[in-house]
């Protein structure tokens, strides 16, 4: 079982129209204005009622329905046959992996991370969610919901340590993207030709474009580092089934 407990705080970002300071209204959030200390007089970020949020519970559940759909299991990779059993496998164990999240609103609480949860966003990030993720409609003049969105799936995995795969937009792509320089391989992160490990853009991922594809993946290596620190406490080298590549 990996579990992470958030601590949730009820946020609302507010816009103040420069020409009338007195006339204030609620936006959605977005990552890049309103991370930018510049937007901070015209972009108010403030506290808002707890009462307000209501579906924590309904967030939990699709959270780990996605996470665990597929249903992994570590099991042992190469396994000696049994004599005793006709040739069959002598180690047949399978420890079921679980991704599991919780919300709590007290800061009192034992927490791992933060969370400022928003009514709604255009583009979260991993420390700020919106309760509902939207977008423009084509008029421009109205918000929709964004179909076949994963947001909060995705951000969750960055509290278990994924990493993004995308690299064009300013994603925390895996290490091995990154050269001596701490530059970005452009070359190696558009290639990604090893289906089996973290992509550079990962078309049908969770972690990458995909978060926006109804038939979004969740690679079996995303599990890779659960498998390796379990080797690393057994003395046994252990593989994640069923395999998935990206």
């Amino acid at each position: 079982m990996l579990r992470v407990i958030v601590l949730v705080v009820p946020m609302r970002v507010r816009k103040v129209d420069p020409r009338n300071p007195k006339v204030i209204e609620t936006v959605p959030y977005e990552t890049t204005r309103d991370t930018n200390v510049n937007n901070a007089e015209s972009f108010i970020k403030e506290r808002r009622p707890a009462k307000e949020i209501t579906n924590l519970p309904n967030m939990k559940s699709e959270i780990e329905k996605f996470l665990n759909k597929n249903g992994y299991k570590l099991t042992i990779k190469t396994c000696p046959k049994s004599a005793e059993n006709k040739g069959a496998s002598s180690c047949a164990a399978q420890i079921a992996i679980k991704f599991i999240i919780d919300f709590v609103t007290d800061a009192k609480e034992t927490h791992h991370a933060q969370v400022n949860l928003y009514p709604t966003a255009t583009r979260a990030d991993s420390g700020n969610w919106g309760e509902r993720n939207i977008r423009l409609s084509k008029d421009k003049v109205s918000w929709e919901p964004i179909p076949n969105e994963h947001v909060q799936q995705h951000e969750t995995g960055h509290l278990f340590s994924f990493p993004d795969e995308y690299y064009d937009q300013g994603g925390a792509i895996h290490k091995k993207y990154i050269d001596k320089q701490q530059k970005i391989d452009l070359a190696l992160a558009t290639a990604s030709a090893d289906k089996n490990m973290w992509q550079g853009i990962g078309r049908t991922t969770l972690m990458g474009p995909g978060v926006y594809d109804p038939g979004v993946k969740m690679p079996s290596y995303y599990l890779n580092r659960v498998r390796d620190w379990f080797g690393r406490q057994t003395g046994w080298d252990w593989k994640v089934v069923p395999h998935i590549e990206a």
